[in-house]
């Protein structure tokens, strides 16, 4: 308590969110001893700053869900506001889903679906490195996508500078053709709902996202390259964020997603005539991306 109380003063504010312990499963500590340092956390950071929330301790996806069914239990369950995880060990961005839902039923089976969701910390780690390119971008942008459509609040990627992750190259000081992936593809779900969640057929899957009230919808196939019919989209965007035309209704998709994107039309300009220093005028004021005021004489 003496040790949480210092830390808490020093920040004096500047930390809004806490987390418990890191990886509790690995580091094998009995989850009743967890509950007890949860508990002294949890009450010493709301009592200190009333503003911040706490984050439960964490798991890793290996193992994770007997040692979290445990804490919670043993009563860990009343000292947390949201709920984290660890989403590692996995091949695939479409494997952390499973992570996902494996960790919900947890809280469900405790009351406790309705906390906010964490993935504190997940990426390309030992000892599933991953190494090809095209599977990078797939990993990172599969997974980013997935855990939004579960329900996952936030994703903390770990960690962009570290040899494995592969997000950005010291050598280039550049982004990675992954980490031009995670840019895009975090840009693409921004400020977006994903009001159906994820659906899937076969190995294909979509993601419908609205936004600024326009209907997108992310698709892939974890399989492999297939034909997609588009249906209304009529352009689409890689995840290295290259636009291009959809082609007779129809787009080869892979494993890396591509967003599909309906033009937004401009309004039509707005026509008002006017008379200046006696010379008549037509200004036309555009409504277009790029907005512009065009004012033509006849004198």
């Amino acid at each position: 308590e003496q040790f949480v109380t210092a830390i808490v003063e020093q920040a004096n504010g500047g930390i809004k969110y806490w987390e418990g312990m890191n990886e509790f499963n690995v580091n094998g500590i009995a989850p009743a001893t967890v509950v007890q340092m949860q508990e002294i956390i949890y009450n010493t950071v709301h009592s200190l700053d009333p503003g911040a929330l706490v984050l439960s301790p964490t798991v890793n996806s290996a193992g994770a869900d007997g040692s979290f069914a445990q804490f919670l239990a043993d009563g860990g369950g009343n000292y947390f506001d949201i709920a984290a995880f660890h989403g590692y060990n996995n091949d695939t961005g479409e494997g952390i889903l499973t992570t996902v839902q494996d960790f919900q039923a947890v809280l469900a089976e405790y009351g406790l679906q309705n906390k906010p969701i964490w993935d504190t910390e997940w990426g390309m780690e030992a000892p599933n490195v991953i190494t090809n390119t095209t599977a990078q971008e797939a990993f990172v942008s599969t997974g980013l996508i997935l855990q939004a459509a579960a329900g996952v609040q936030t994703e903390i990627f770990y960690a962009y500078d570290d040899a494995d992750s592969s997000l950005y190259s010291p050598a280039t000081g550049q982004l990675t053709a992954a980490g031009v992936a995670y840019q895009q593809t975090e840009q693409w779900l921004t400020g977006a709902t994903e009001p159906t969640g994820y659906q899937l057929n076969g190995s294909v899957y979509t993601v419908q996202l609205i936004k600024s009230g326009q209907s997108d919808l992310v698709v892939w196939n974890s399989a492999g390259q297939s034909s997609y019919s588009a249906g209304p989209y009529t352009e689409y965007m890689n995840a290295q964020g290259q636009l291009e035309a959809v082609v007779n209704g129809v787009v080869t998709i892979g494993t890396v997603p591509i967003l599909l994107e309906i033009p937004s039309t401009p309004a039509a300009p707005v026509i008002t005539n006017d008379t200046i220093n006696g010379n008549n005028s037509v200004t036309l004021i555009g409504t277009g991306q790029a907005n512009s005021i065009i004012t033509v004489y006849d004198g």
